[in-house]
């Protein structure tokens, strides 16, 4: 039970202990054992059963009175229960047959809430991970997504442009031959529509 003799160190505790045994008070002794044990000779050579010193007491008149008395109980006065209920110390020997008061550790029992909580952040922390993945495969597949679409315009751009090209060439041919027939001032014209043509081309091959 890892459990041992109950430790009151202050009047709140005393007063639990009284209040629970008077519920009892049919099935109960009169006394009973407490964690305090006697250290030495003076009457406040006492110290609890884990190491800590005696600061709060509720010794009865007189008491503690007897060197060879190295224990201590808390009872009734002369063992009356119906004359007296405050149930204070007194000092006696740990050989002598009694009831005693133990205390342990208290330790919470899991609660359906408590799991219920675990499951819910489970669930939530996969939520976000889906989430994260579904991103993830968007975000990898932008890039793809613009390399193609580039791809496409440059095509398009180099059909127009090899269109244009060919369009302009054969109105160029068709002014040619109309201009060799309207004289010099024509042709030099021509010439430099010619020169500039050759330009283009110059860029368009390049």
């Amino acid at each position: 039970m890892n459990a041992t003799l109950a430790r009151i160190k202050t009047k709140q505790v005393q007063d639990f202990l009284v209040g629970k045994i008077n519920q009892t008070r049919g099935k109960s002794y009169f006394s009973y054992y407490i964690g305090l044990k006697r250290t030495g000779p003076a009457e406040t050579d006492f110290q609890w059963n884990d190491g800590s010193n005696m600061n709060y007491t509720n010794w009865r008149g007189n008491e503690p009175n007897k060197k060879e008395q190295e224990c201590v109980q808390i009872g009734t006065l002369h063992g009356n229960p119906y004359t007296d209920l405050t149930y204070q110390w007194n000092d006696y020997k740990c050989n002598n047959p009694g009831r005693y008061i133990c205390q342990r550790p208290f330790k919470p029992i899991s609660s359906s809430i408590e799991t219920t909580t675990d499951v819910t952040y489970t669930s939530t922390t996969q939520e976000v991970n889906t989430q994260t993945m579904t991103n993830a495969s968007v975000t990898s597949s932008s890039p793809t997504y613009y390399y193609i679409i580039g791809i496409v315009v440059v095509i398009v751009m180099l059909i127009i442009g090899l269109i244009m090209m060919y369009c302009y060439k054969t109105k160029r041919i068709q002014n040619f031959g109309q201009d060799k027939k309207q004289g010099n001032a024509i042709e030099l014209q021509n010439d430099r529509q010619l020169v500039d043509n050759e330009i283009y081309n110059l860029d368009i091959q390049g």
